[in-house]
């Protein structure tokens, strides 16, 4: 990379600035293009609906790379040099709205092209202070005194528009061709009668030269099952990535006490969680949400949780409910079975539902019921204490229901319920 050589009481110019300045530019442009090549790459630049909801667009901020003239028009004092090309690097700050009006024809759609280009733009005009050879100590305002701006950056911009297609009969339109010297990046759909525009109606354009899959991995939408179903994609999703998590196991329940006797049973362990990106066969699949683990009856053990899965790509097992218990007798040490963990199965991330808590008898009169396991959402309810009573419901996704206690000649207890699994789809464009 080329310097500037500067010597010790020599007369400063104003090219020795300029030099200095083109030459990193130059210098940053090869190392751009020995890592990402001299074809027309974009990164950011994500473009999301309104918020609020209206017929607009809003372009993130980002960058575009680009073959370019060093210099199409003089810098300054420095000719113009279109002999020589680099990539240069045109960046967009702030977030840019644009809008994407609704055709007046009743059963006609447009298609509006989002187009990026490189500009080199001279900006930030300011009156400069000039030497002044007949008075040194008194400038000059602008050059030859008389006030005249100056511009003060060469700004290397990334220009992004939206370009009208024509209006046809829906499901005829045609999306335009980018203009001269810009690249196309997405394509928004914008219906006859349509009030805003929506994450669905907008695509990304076939071969957009986007610099990583990540932005065309842009967040399309979030779909939440709660309930079994099958998953249909919001148009333009090219992959998903999928949260399956298991239902809870139930808490344990106890039986009825005597005298000198105390129960406690354990709690439901959570259900497994796993987490899948799925590039392909993902539209139709089958989605199971793993029921809630059923309570213990009194003295019998709790319900497992079921298993959770997105067709055959991603599942996770249910919790194992927790143990049933007797009345203890002195040393009032309950026996109830701890429930286990469970396995998963994904491809991004595993992660085994948390143990349900055991449950001790300590003395005559004292006892502490477990509590449910702990789930990837949240934790399970705590176990009942020195009281008489059922155990809690789990209320997070996949969590363990707590075990139910009885103290001193009490009636038996039953268990909390597990709280049933969930699964939750994020579409990437």
């Amino acid at each position: 990379m080329d310097r500037q050589l500067i010597y010790p009481g020599a007369i400063p110019l104003e090219t020795d600035l300029l030099s200095a300045q083109k030459n990193d530019m130059v210098g940053l442009s090869k190392l751009a293009a020995a890592v990402l090549g001299t074809t027309t790459q974009v990164n950011g630049l994500a473009c999301n609906p309104n918020a609020p909801a209206a017929l607009n667009v809003v372009i993130s901020p980002g960058e575009i790379y680009s073959l370019q003239n060093i210099d199409s028009t003089a810098y300054s004092s420095i000719a113009a040099d279109t002999v020589h090309q680099i990539v240069k690097q045109g960046i967009l700050l702030d977030a840019l709205t644009l809008a994407t009006p609704a055709p007046a024809t009743g059963g006609q759609s447009i298609n509006y092209l989002i187009q990026a280009t490189y500009q080199d733009f001279d900006a930030a005009q300011v009156v400069l202070p000039y030497y002044n050879a007949s008075n040194p100590t008194q400038a000059y305002s602008g050059p030859n005194n008389a006030g005249t701006t100056n511009n003060t950056v060469r700004k290397g911009t990334c220009v992004v528009a939206a370009k009208t297609g024509i209006s046809a009969t829906t499901g005829t339109q045609l999306t335009p061709a980018p203009d001269a010297g810009y690249v196309g990046l997405f394509v928004v759909t914008v219906a006859n009668g349509q009030t805003s525009v929506l994450s669905g109606n907008i695509s990304t354009l076939a071969g957009a030269p986007f610099l990583t899959p990540a932005v065309q991995g842009r967040l399309l939408n979030i779909q939440v099952f709660n309930a079994s179903g099958t998953y249909t994609p919001t148009a333009g999703t090219k992959s998903v990535i999928v949260e399956v998590q298991g239902g809870g196991g139930g808490g344990g329940g106890t039986a009825a006490t005597g005298a000198g006797q105390t129960a406690a049973a354990p709690g439901g362990s959570a259900g497994g969680f796993a987490k899948s990106r799925i590039t392909s066969g993902f539209a139709g699949a089958g989605v199971t949400v793993g029921a809630a683990g059923a309570a213990g009856a009194i003295g019998g053990p709790g319900g497992g949780g079921g298993t959770s899965s997105f067709g055959v790509l991603v599942s996770a097992t249910g919790g194992v409910g927790g143990g049933g218990v007797a009345a203890a007798a002195p040393p009032y040490i309950q026996g109830g079975a701890l429930a286990g963990a469970t396995p998963t199965s994904g491809n991004l991330f595993n992660a085994s539902g948390g143990y349900g808590g055991n449950a001790l008898s300590i003395q005559a009169t004292s006892q502490v019921a477990g509590p449910g396991g702990t789930s990837f959402f949240g934790a399970g309810p705590q176990g009942i204490a020195t009281a008489t009573g059922p155990g809690s419901p789990a209320t997070s996704p996949g969590a363990g229901g707590s075990g139910g206690g009885a103290l001193v000649s009490a009636a038996g207890q039953t268990g909390g319920t597990g709280a049933a699994g969930i699964v939750i789809v994020w579409e990437l464009a």
